[in-house]
């Protein structure tokens, strides 16, 4: 989805970019006479922006809300906005302020199609999963209930928040901590699996470990039972289908 946005954005930045040096006869390379904009203001903005993308690198795309690419095009627009004006107001002759406009443009218009994207959707999802101990290895089949919201990455798929229901536990979703932000983007871009960590609702100390394919469609899990660890996958038959699942997974 966000490739096909991206390559509809480009088709029009490029006919919108043909038709404005077209029409206008804006040059091919800027003119050298004099400077588009006074040095001091462009200095003043270029700093502010860069202690702005500081602030927001530790207060906001920490949060890890599938939009941690998103709040910098806000912020490219912000700057091509301002170049351009400050070009409109000292040198307009050379007309550089009309495409800096339309690279605002194309950048809030990039910030607002991945936003919408990925803007979260409640769901409700049930599965009939196969349910077992480490060390009895009995197999029993389960339903496993979640509830609350879907958001689509920009870096990996789909992602889950809320809560799953496992044999009468209740777990919240969490996966925001640090060894996914620590997580090289390359490796999350190209993982087939995302790791959350299950917190039980409850107050006991029953916390555990999941991991979701990016479709949703798969997953593996565990936690501590009094005093036994139990296991649960989707979809899979047996404990060796479920096994096969957890070996695919890396080290818990």
């Amino acid at each position: 989805m966000y490739m096909i946005f991206l390559f509809g954005v480009a088709i029009a930045y490029t006919l919108a970019y043909l038709f404005l040096r077209k029409k206008f006869d804006l040059p091919k390379r800027p003119y050298k006479e004099e400077p588009p904009w006074p040095e001091f203001p462009e200095a003043f903005f270029i700093i502010f922006m860069a202690v702005l993308m500081f602030v927001l690198s530790g207060f906001v795309w920490e949060w890890d809300d599938g939009r941690e690419g998103t709040y910098g095009m806000l912020l490219l627009s912000g700057l091509f906005g301002f170049r351009a004006f400050m070009q409109w107001k000292h040198n307009r002759v050379q007309k550089l302020h009309i495409l800096n406009f339309l690279n605002s443009g194309m950048a809030l218009l990039i910030f607002i199609g991945f936003f919408v994207i990925s803007y979260p959707t409640d769901v409700e999802y049930s599965y009939e999963a196969i349910y077992f101990t480490e060390q009895t290895r009995d197999p029993e089949i389960i339903e496993i209930d979640f509830r609350g919201e879907k958001q689509r990455n920009l870096l990996f798929g789909y992602t889950l928040e809320g809560q799953m229901k496992i044999n009468d536990h209740e777990f919240f979703l969490y996966s925001g901590g640090d060894e996914f932000r620590e997580t090289p983007l390359v490796d999350r871009f190209n993982g087939s699996n995302r790791h959350y960590r299950l917190i039980e609702i409850n107050g006991t100390i029953r916390n555990g470990d999941l991991w979701i394919s990016r479709d949703l469609q798969t997953f593996a899990g565990s936690f501590r039972d009094s005093e036994e660890r139990v296991r649960f996958a989707f979809p899979a038959d047996s404990v060796h289908e479920a096994e096969q699942l957890f070996e695919s997974l890396p080290e818990e």
